[in-house]
């Protein structure tokens, strides 16, 4: 008996049995959770809800659309599919019950599928859904994905909510966006730095959504620093490429030969495969030209060599769907889905669902020449690795709606519309030049360096047109360079992993030149500005100060003293037992001078970094009333 007194209880509750009696438990049940009867008899829910969608359901849809079973059902009278369950993915499903079991005080903590707020689709449910429930804190975990769940299909959310209390107003809520650093030698500690630790508003996400758009606003503060999020910012303003394209009319004679800034967009044409239930015939001639999806291709310019006649090649199967002839009609740009190609062809082509198109009509060519040149461009790969819902956290894929949302001011809607005229005219023509060198036999060997010198004046060309400043071509560059290829990496040792590679002494003298001269621009004193480095283990602390001579920057090992304060700061960055550490900025202020401390990774000594460190400064100073120069 006494032995039979220190058995645990049973804490399951099996399906079609009695509800155990003390001094079992009915803590787990063994049951579908929608069959589960709405009670509020429990502080806490968590869970982590199948990760399935675009599948039927009947449970779970059975109980969305039941009104005696979802009180939610009541207040949506419209667009009832796509708000409680777009793309019938189950976790929305989930998100909408499990506040309905938590008690007026209680909570519920999810891990869920990051579609289910980076989606192109779940505008409506956002919307709804937040104002419903009150968020308290949301984990991105997309750069963590393949290093904490190596299988995963999907990158996570970690979101802890209650359900919204009486008139509980929207309000401000924790994002933590945790990348990956090598701060800790212990394996599983996930460090989270101040710059990934943000807060947003839920009144920001709820008018986002409005637009149509909320998935942006949660991807820009991803890995946008504020400095990103003011060029962002700025940029989005701008009017958009969706306004010139519009999907090709039924009838190829509706659309007039002369219209104005009516461009097509569309999809390449889909084979029919075997779902296909209705095959639709082929549109072309044998003799039409066709650029596979595989096909080696240069950027910027599609020419004939790249591409072969299609002869019968699905006329037997046919396609799985109606296609416009007008959508593969020159003057066209073509663009893979991966966003690492855009081709503009002065011909007609045929082409497959791997390749988008934009087509513009003939005397719009320069136009659509001046897109080839933006799209193409290091500032749109930047917007879009802030932007898109896969770029950076899932797969490198932008959907054409995305790429429609890119800023495109057309001179007239510029502040100097006829300077915006010459900047896009002398484009196309550089373009139009790299056309003919590449057509000419000496040249055949050069392609690739005739391709790079016309993409940098290119990029020139779209600068001036969009005003960017030298301090927002640095956020670009390092974008582009350095945060996009180390964004989600396989595995710690990932060669792509660049940011926590140890910075070099000409990377960290480069960050405190740029530090000091984004000071000078601000200061009104005559005296100057100097910066020092002392590094050790794994750390090191800059010094930026204010003498009456001009110094040099310098960089030296630290003093033995300050070595080991350093190495037991590196050691508290961890807490035993802990997965997730959350850490702060260190900044000593001093009369005329500032020390920052900062771990040695590569992302902590970019150009990125020190404008973003000299604004926290300047915030501080105006705090303190300036030093005392």
């Amino acid at each position: 008996r006494a032995a039979k007194a220190k058995i645990l209880p049973r804490i399951l509750w099996e399906r079609e049995k009695p509800k155990p009696r003390a001094p079992h438990f009915s803590t787990v049940r063994e049951l579908d959770f929608f069959e589960l009867p709405a009670v509020k008899e429990y502080d806490l829910v968590i869970g982590n809800p199948p990760w399935v969608s675009r599948k039927p359901m009947p449970t779970a849809e059975g109980w969305l659309f039941s009104a005696k079973e979802n009180p939610h059902l009541a207040r949506i009278q419209k667009d009832r599919k796509e708000t409680l369950f777009p793309a019938r993915e189950l976790a929305c499903a989930f998100m909408w019950k499990a506040g309905l079991h938590v008690s007026d005080d209680g909570r519920i903590c999810q891990i869920l599928p990051s579609r289910v707020f980076l989606s192109n689709n779940t505008d409506l449910f956002q919307s709804a859904w937040i104002e419903a429930h009150r968020l308290e804190t949301v984990w991105l975990l997309a750069d963590w994905r393949f290093i904490l769940f190596p299988t995963a299909k999907c990158p996570s959310f970690v979101a802890r909510y209650h359900p919204r209390r009486g008139s509980e107003a929207l309000g401000a809520f924790e994002f933590i966006t945790p990348k990956v650093e090598i701060l800790d030698p212990r394996q599983a500690l996930i460090p989270v730095l101040p710059e990934d630790q943000k807060t947003l508003s839920e009144n920001q996400i709820v008018a986002a959504a409005g637009r149509g758009n909320a998935a942006a606003e949660w991807k820009k503060q991803h890995w946008g620093t504020p400095r990103d999020l003011r060029l962002l910012d700025r940029m989005l303003k701008l009017p958009r490429l969706k306004r010139l394209a519009k999907r090709p009319p039924r009838n190829p004679e509706a659309l007039p030969a002369n219209r104005k800034r009516w461009w097509l967009k569309g999809q390449g044409f889909q084979p029919a495969t075997a779902s296909t239930t209705d095959p639709k015939p082929v549109f072309w001639k044998p003799s039409d030209l066709f650029i596979p999806a595989d096909g080696p291709v240069l950027d910027l310019l599609l020419l004939k060599d790249d591409c072969k006649r299609i002869g019968d090649l699905y006329r037997d199967t046919g396609l799985h769907r109606t296609r416009s002839p007008l959508l593969y009609q020159a003057p066209l740009l073509l663009i893979n889905k991966g966003c690492t190609k855009f081709l503009f062809s002065s011909f007609p082509v045929l082409f497959q669902d791997d390749f988008q198109a934009i087509c513009a009509p003939k005397h719009e060519e320069d136009e659509l020449l001046f897109l080839t040149a933006v799209l193409s461009s290091p500032l749109v790969q930047y917007l879009l690795f802030h932007t898109t819902a896969n770029i950076g956290i899932e797969r490198d894929i932008a959907r054409l709606e995305e790429i429609l949302e890119l800023p495109f001011p057309l001179p007239e809607d510029m502040p100097k519309p006829k300077k915006s005229d010459r900047v896009m005219r002398a484009a196309a023509q550089r373009v139009r030049t790299l056309f003919a060198e590449l057509h000419r036999p000496e040249n055949l060997l050069h392609r690739e360096s005739l391709l790079q010198s016309a993409q940098d004046d290119l990029y020139g060309f779209v600068c001036d047109y969009f005003e960017i400043k030298g301090w927002e071509k640095d956020l670009i560059t390092d974008c582009v360079e350095i945060f996009q290829p180390s964004s989600t990496p396989p595995s710690l040792d990932s060669e792509h992993l660049l940011t926590v590679r140890i910075s070099t002494p000409g990377q960290r003298k480069e960050y405190a030149n740029t530090l000091v001269k984004t000071f000078r621009h601000w200061s009104r004193t005559r005296r100057r500005l100097w910066a020092a480095t002392s590094v050790a283990a794994g750390l090191a602390v800059i010094t930026l100060g204010v003498a009456d001579e001009a110094r040099a920057y310098v960089e030296s090992a630290a003093e033995k003293d300050v070595v080991e304060v350093l190495s037991n700061i590196r050691k508290a960055t961890a807490e035993d037992g802990v997965q997730f550490s959350k850490l702060r900025g260190f900044i000593l202020y001093e009369p005329n001078r500032v020390h920052i401390l900062k771990p040695l990774g590569r992302r902590h000594w970019t150009r990125t970094a020190a404008l973003n460190d000299a604004d926290e400064i300047l915030g501080r100073m105006m705090e303190e009333d300036g030093w005392r120069c």
